[in-house]
């Protein structure tokens, strides 16, 4: 029996600000509904710590469930500093939530667009080889992100932070293959292998390339023929876009960029 749309939509309606959850956690912003879950910011009234709620979505309930299961499960097993501790995992009132620790920071869209940072090359170089530190640590625990975009890469003063484990997968495991694009793009952003997370990192570094380009010209034009970069960094970029034979492991990368970095000490 097919569900109307109007009646999942009513049990997906986000908590109130000021609702509690499991006797703790009080809701404070409904922040946004990703694939599976309904996302909150909500404050530990037992430790007045922030935290984020992650509300299982109605539909598709038994896949999403399981998706939760293992973010909650990677968390658990990375208790890294640069990333979301896990606090709770429960079921209640016929749901299920996820609650973990609240990161503070920006995330580098919001830095770039909206407060209009600008980062040149020495500075891009510096912020990806931080990233690649975090992700150094996931792929040593066997775990794929397959999410690494602007909004779950965040910027505290000096520390990065990786967030949204929602997409991840452990590198033994297969993707249910639901929703899968025919976009070759959108393969390599969530094929299950380390060479997806490089792919999203190219497209990152790209990204923060570009706070400080200012074009000259309405001939469309390649990335590669716009920025006036190291030509080492423009095979590193290739290699993480798969344009060329492609790096197996993130040390390979760091290995890279940090001679670029020492020759231009």
């Amino acid at each position: 029996m097919l569900i109307p749309r109007k009646i999942v939509e009513l049990w997906e309606r986000p908590l109130k600000n000021g609702s509690i959850i499991n006797n703790q956690f009080k809701i404070t912003r409904f922040i946004g509904k990703g694939s599976y879950g309904l996302v909150y910011q909500a404050i530990d009234e037992t430790t007045s710590q922030m935290v984020v709620v992650k509300q299982l979505r109605n539909r598709k309930r038994n896949s999403n469930e399981k998706l939760l299961i293992r973010e909650a499960r990677m968390l658990e097993s990375l208790n890294l500093i640069n990333t979301p501790r896990l606090v709770d995992y429960f079921y209640e009132d016929h749901k299920y939530f996820l609650i973990m620790e609240h990161k503070p920071g920006n995330n580098f869209e919001d830095l770039v667009i909206y407060e209009g940072k600008k980062y040149n090359e020495t500075e891009c170089i510096k912020i990806l080889l931080k990233v690649l530190q975090v992700i150094r640590h996931l792929h040593a625990k066997r775990i794929i992100h397959r999410d690494l975009r602007l909004p779950n890469i965040l910027l505290n003063e000096e520390t990065i932070y990786v967030i949204d484990f929602g997409l991840a997968l452990f590198v033994d495991e297969k993707d249910s293959g639901e929703g899968i694009s025919s976009s070759l793009e959108k393969r390599l952003f969530r094929e299950v292998s380390v060479k997806s997370d490089f792919y999203a990192l190219g497209h990152f570094f790209l990204f923060l390339l570009y706070s400080t380009y200012e074009t000259t010209t309405r001939k469309e034009r390649s990335w590669e023929e716009e920025l006036t970069i190291d030509p080492r960094l423009k095979k590193i970029i290739r290699k993480m876009l798969q344009l060329e034979a492609s790096y197996e492991t993130v040390d390979e990368i760091i290995k890279d960029l940090e001679v670029i970095t020492e020759d231009n000490n």
